[in-house]
């Protein structure tokens, strides 16, 4: 039977006064500040960048003045609902036909949420200064002159403290760590929390009422509003059991970035990390008596070699030219990792997993409080800057342990959201405007879901507003259940299709080619034209061709011009070449297989907001395909300048068949570096980066003007080149060779974005798996339930198979 001790009021044990603006004002007159700070992400960084940036902590540690205390907040909590907030605000003006879209994502979101499968990683860093010490001078001064003066030795003292932490943060925002104030709303809630996790969780956070109102309760009384109980071996905070684990042991020896380590766990829990910068001088004098101990023991011994002793001697002369010359400072510093479950058999499972953690840590050891559980709860608050068992050590091993480290979590607007690999939930907004583009790219290799990934990203994507227009250029019909349960359109393209595309169309309003279409039809033709093994065509006949077209807009006069109207230009061209030209345009108009496609008016049309294109009908005419895929390109460039507002994606199935010959890939090098200005993106997939990247011209343009690459699991290709491609560091490549895939649970992608990486983890809700999956067993279950219910949409079939064949029939059309 556990023992309990009641205390008639915790805040008896605690310094807390009350707040003087952000800044909190401690019993002992000292003040205290915060700072939110971004986490450093190292999941892909090289040595270097670590060691360089806890070298930056250790600068940061020496240069903080004595008697300053530093306290890092470590909250590892399954809070993510503001960011599923405004998830959901994203697409709260979606259409009412997408609405089952959106309320699937939400509702999967949330229900992990509650059953704590989210992680959302929160680092505040509080300084605290110096106690605040007033003299009266003189017994028999009046009242009127001692608060007075109390007021301006206050002032000064707040001006001092701010000084210093102005320096801190500075120093944070010079590492990129994006330091910002944490204002007394936010600080009133950590300590909420503290002290009242469950109450928090079912009542809500109370608002801090303005201590200087009439009958104002304070600070304290605000804060603690729940019973702390005290067991022989925990303490008990409603229906949750709280363990405190202090490190009792430093490790043998410290590398940078090792407390990373312990950030990573499974489970909820925070850290509270505190140093003290001790006064020097005497640290120095209380060196300086161990060295002559030492020496002694050294030089008193004749004949004798006292190998300890020697090499004591050796480590504090060492220690002492480094305090000396100002590369160390010491510190005494405090970890504790606090603990909380409802259930002790499952307490007991994150304390062994917690030891294990120290114990990996170059042999640290961590001490389970029991007996001194509240002591150290009460040292332990954000903010409290102080350690119950404190350990002395110098300021480049504390920055080694001080959890700095945290995860990328994408862009502001959380447009797409997907969980990191460590189920940190991630945001993209694939056309951010702090982004110098936004065109990407996807690699992959068979089967490693390449069109399922980007079919989640576009799900998400697409249900915003304003609502883009997404065109696929497909090729084996993967996104036709996505576009078909968005409503889409889906073409399906071969020489039988009566689909035509005219190579010379126009833009809104014009009457003459620009640069970019004359480029298109110039790649057009250079596909049409060259010789096999021909890589372009020479360039007099490329001018002469392009006069030719500028020469052909202006005498056709009422009407788009054909490759019927260039045929005959070409063929009474005087310069021989030119007329080969022409011949070669037989099989390319008329009714001519590729005429039927090519030669005559446009009849597609971008009137719904997804069309697939689908080419795989046009493989046994490879260079029909060729031509066509250009075609498209331009086609959709043109749409997306008839309408700025609305953002264009253009998805490209087999890309690398867009850089066969120089002026394609001038052409395509060109759109990707214009496309930006159209409102527009264009996503190219391939399966290899072999497929176009080994071309150095075109890897220059492509990587300077691709903001979003997502590369998939990748089976037998060179490793060396893959690296040297990309410029890899060894923790990248060796991040990509570890991405797995779950089928129906999970795929891991690798995502770079400009400078930054995250390796994040497409995991579909319920319906999404279905309207993006592209199996083929999933394409006969869907046909099976379409048969099944011949009356429904495709969405609602697929809603069928998601949640059950009860699901309310209301949603038939």
């Amino acid at each position: 039977m556990s023992t309990v001790k009641k205390f008639t009021n915790l805040g008896d044990h605690l310094p807390i006064w009350h707040f003087d603006e952000n800044l909190m004002v401690y019993n002992d007159g000292s003040l205290g500040g915060g700072l939110k700070i971004n986490g450093l992400d190292i999941s892909t960084a090289t040595h270097e960048v670590v060691n360089q940036f806890c070298q930056q902590i250790t600068n940061l540690l020496n240069s903080m003045e004595e008697g300053l205390r530093l306290q890092l907040f470590y909250r590892l909590s399954s809070n993510v609902s503001d960011l599923i907030e405004s998830h959901a605000k994203e697409m709260l003006e979606t259409d009412e036909a997408y609405r089952p879209l959106v309320d699937a994502r939400i509702n999967f979101l949330k229900k992990n949420e509650e059953a704590g499968n989210f992680y959302s990683p929160e680092i505040v860093l509080f300084l605290r200064g110096r106690p605040q010490n007033i003299k009266r001078d003189s017994l028999f001064k009046p009242n009127e002159h001692f608060s007075q003066m109390i007021e301006d030795e206050y002032g000064e003292h707040r001006d001092q403290f701010l000084r210093a932490f102005e320096q801190v943060k500075d120093h944070l925002d010079g590492l990129g760590l994006v330091p910002s104030l944490l204002d007394k709303d936010e600080w009133h809630g950590l300590i909420f929390e503290y002290f009242n996790l469950e109450r928090l969780e079912k009542v809500g956070l109370p608002k801090l009422r303005d201590a200087n109102s009439d009958l104002a309760p304070s600070l304290l009384e605000q804060s603690l509003l729940s019973d702390v109980i005290i067991h022989s071996d925990c303490l008990q905070v409603g229906s949750y059991y709280f363990r405190f684990i202090n490190l009792g042991l430093l490790p043998d020896r410290t590398v940078a970035s090792m407390a990373d380590e312990l950030t990573k766990m499974p489970f909820h829990y925070w850290i509270s990390q505190s140093v003290e910068i001790k006064a020097q001088a005497q640290e120095k004098d209380k060196l300086q008596l161990q060295r002559r101990l030492a020496y002694s023991m050294v030089a008193g011994s004749k004949n004798v070699s006292d190998l300890e002793s020697e090499s004591k001697l050796s480590n504090l002369e060492g220690l002492l030219q480094e305090l000396i010359g100002g590369n160390e400072k010491i510190l005494t510093m405090g970890m504790t990792i606090i603990l909380w479950d409802k259930e002790k058999k499952n307490l007991q499972r994150k304390i062994d997993q917690v030891l294990r953690e120290l114990k990996t840590l170059n042999q640290a050891e961590g001490i389970c409080e029991t007996i001194t559980s509240f002591e150290t709860f009460i040292h332990s608050w954000p903010g409290s800057c102080e350690a119950f068992r404190s350990k002395k050590l110098k300021s480049s091993n504390a920055s080694h342990l001080m959890p700095f480290f945290s995860y990328w979590r994408g862009n502001t607007r959380p447009v797409c959201i997907f969980p990191n690999r460590d189920f940190v939930p991630f945001a993209i907004d694939p056309f951010a405007p702090e982004l110098p583009n936004w065109n990407g790219l996807v690699i992959g290799g068979s089967g490693a879901g390449k069109s399922f990934t980007l079919c989640q990203l576009m799900l998400q994507f697409f249900t915003q507003k304003p609502t883009p227009k997404i065109v696929f250029v497909d090729n084996g019909k993967s996104s036709e259940n996505f576009v078909a349960s968005c409503g889409g359109e889906f073409i399906d393209v071969s020489i039988d299709s009566n689909v035509c595309l005219n190579p010379f169309d126009l833009g809104a309003n014009e009457t003459k080619p620009s640069t970019l279409k004359v480029k298109s039809i110039l790649a057009s033709l250079e596909l049409m034209f060259r010789d096999e093994g021909q890589e372009s065509l020479p360039k007099r006949e490329k001018a002469l061709l392009e006069a030719c077209i500028y020469e052909l807009y202006s005498k056709v006069k009422g009407k788009t011009p054909t490759l019927s109207d260039l045929k005959q230009q070409l063929l009474s061209h005087q310069v021989d070449a030119l007329k080969q030209y022409g011949e070669i345009l037989f099989s390319w108009t008329g009714e001519t297989a590729y005429g039927k496609l090519l030669d005559g008016q446009s009849n597609i049309k971008l009137n719904k907001n997804i069309t697939a294109i689908e080419v795989k009908g046009l493989d046994d005419f490879p260079d029909l395909k060729d031509v066509f895929m250009l075609l498209i390109t331009n086609f959709v460039q043109r749409e997306a300048e008839k309408d700025l507002a609305c953002p264009y994606i253009l998805i490209c199935d087999e890309a690398h068949r867009l850089f066969k010959t120089a002026s394609t890939r001038d052409y395509i090098l060109y759109c990707y570096r214009v496309f930006r200005k159209y409102n527009c993106s264009i996503f190219c997939i391939t399966q290899n980066h072999k497929d176009f990247l080994s071309i150095p011209e075109v890897a220059d343009a492509i990587f300077p003007n691709t903001t979003h690459v997502f590369i998939l699991r990748q089976r037998k290709i060179d490793w060396s080149d893959f690296q040297k491609t990309f410029d890899f560091n060894e923790a990248e490549l060796n991040a990509i060779k570890s991405l797995r895939i779950v089928k129906r649970e999970f795929s891991e992608i690798f995502y770079m974005q400009d400078e930054k990486r995250a390796i994040l983890k497409i995991i579909p809700d319920e319906l999404s798996y279905w309207i993006c999956t592209s199996d083929g067993s999933d394409k006969a279950k869907i046909h099976e339930m379409e048969k099944k219910y011949p009356d429904l949409g495709k969405l609602h079939v697929l809603q069928k198979i998601a949640f059950g064949e009860d699901y309310p029939s209301e949603y038939q059309e």
